[in-house]
């Protein structure tokens, strides 16, 4: 019922409500591993990334196999510019699971923020051949070879995102 409830509450962006019935959830049962999880993702979205990374520690603490996490963990630590951490983790999870695309792109966009600019294509290229229609793969490739001062593909994968823009519109 309370998980429910605090579902309900985030659906309609009632966050702060949703965070006390998730709460909630955690003095019943302290190691929730989808109570720690909902909050930690709305503490990521509110860029409350030291809390966030509490959170998912916590589900590490009681399922150190948890990828999910070490994914959400990983994006945590990319937004505090720990880069060494971070794509420590993203390989990790990459290597738990090597067909979701969400995983290249956030570990793509990790390396562009640390300059790593030859593996963040290495990364987004699987990424962008396991999921074609992903317009964040192909912006964020396009801006790895801006960064590469490689115009020619830059304006390839520019007309590329534009078309798929033009098409979910």
């Amino acid at each position: 019922m309370l998980f429910s409830l605090a579902k309900l509450y985030e659906s309609r962006k009632m966050i702060d409500v949703a965070l006390e019935h998730y709460r909630k959830i955690l003095k019943i049962d302290a190691k929730n591993e989808n109570a720690l999880y909902l909050i930690g993702k709305i503490y990521l979205r509110k860029g409350s990334n030291n809390l966030a990374i509490d959170y998912f520690n916590n589900i590490l603490e009681v399922s150190p196999n948890n990828y999910k996490a070490k994914l959400y963990l990983a994006i945590a630590y990319s937004n505090m510019f720990k880069f060494e951490k971070a794509i420590s983790l993203f390989e990790e999870v990459l290597n738990n699971d090597r067909s979701n695309v969400d995983i290249y792109e956030n570990y793509g966009r990790a390396l562009i923020k640390s300059s790593n600019y030859e593996r963040a294509l290495e990364v987004l290229l699987v990424g962008y051949n396991l999921g074609k229609e992903n317009l964040a793969i192909v912006n964020l490739l396009a801006e790895v070879y801006e960064k590469l001062n490689d115009t020619k593909n830059q304006e390839l994968y520019l007309d590329i995102a534009n078309k798929l823009a033009e098409k979910s519109a």
